[in-house]
This record gives C-alpha cells, structure tokens and sequence, in this order.
C-alpha cells in the first residue's frame, strides 16, 4: 500500500504483501473475519498471516519509483539502482536554513542566490590625489 519495500513482510491469502506498518492498519479493526484493502477478498489475520522476509536479492530487483515522484523525479528502476540514485536525487524538499522556507534541492542555490543575496553597494572610487 505504502510503495515501501521493507525486509519483513505479511502476505495476506490472496497474496497482496503488506509491511509491517500497513498490515497492522490493515488489522487494527477487532473483527474475526479482515477484508484485504487490494482486493477485498477476507481473510482471519491468525491464520492467513505469517511474518516472513523476503530474500535481499528478490528486493533488490523489484522495481521502484523515487521516494521524491511527487516532486517531479523520473527515476523508475531496481530498488539496487534506488539506492545508488537516492542520495544524489535532486528532488528532495529541504529546508533553507536561511529563511525556513520549503525548497526543492535542484532550486536551493538559485533561492539562496535569489532570496538571500546580499545588495552590492556602491562605493566610490578611491582619489589618488593627496586630501587638501
């Protein structure tokens, strides 16, 4: 549900995967009978569940999209491709530690250039005649 790709997972019957903070949304209710979010096929959540991890070759494999989509970031790939593009990802929101205002990290220089440049002031030039 959460397009998060954690270690641990709950397969539910229908064999939708969940992690561990979704599958505890997901059996929050107090109901004997659960109904998957995916598909809407019911479940009994002490029998259908099982924690299990998947193998890290598997995950590295399955195919993601950046955290920062909603930003405007392309990248579509392996979760082993995330891991090498997240860190260097120019659609991060950060912070100006200037003036606290949201930034994508691709604009950061040009805000800071933009927002927070400092006036240039206008000295005069320097007489090389001795002063009267």
């Amino acid at each position: 549900l959460c397009g998060l790709v954690p270690a641990e997972t709950y397969t539910l019957t229908c064999t939708h995967i969940f992690c561990p903070a979704c599958f505890a949304g997901v059996v929050q209710k107090t109901k004997s009978s659960l109904h998957c979010p995916v598909d809407n096929k019911s479940f009994r959540p002490k029998k259908a569940l099982q924690p299990s991890s998947m193998a890290k070759d598997y995950v590295l494999g399955l195919i993601v999209f950046c955290f920062n989509k909603t930003n405007g970031c392309s990248f579509f790939g392996t979760v082993e491709a995330m891991l090498n593009h997240f860190g260097g990802c120019l659609y991060w929101d950060l912070i100006c530690q200037l003036c606290r205002a949201p930034v994508l990290r691709s604009n950061l220089v040009s805000h800071v250039k933009t927002a927070h440049a400092k006036p240039k002031r206008n000295v005069a030039p320097r007489s090389t005649s001795p002063a009267m």
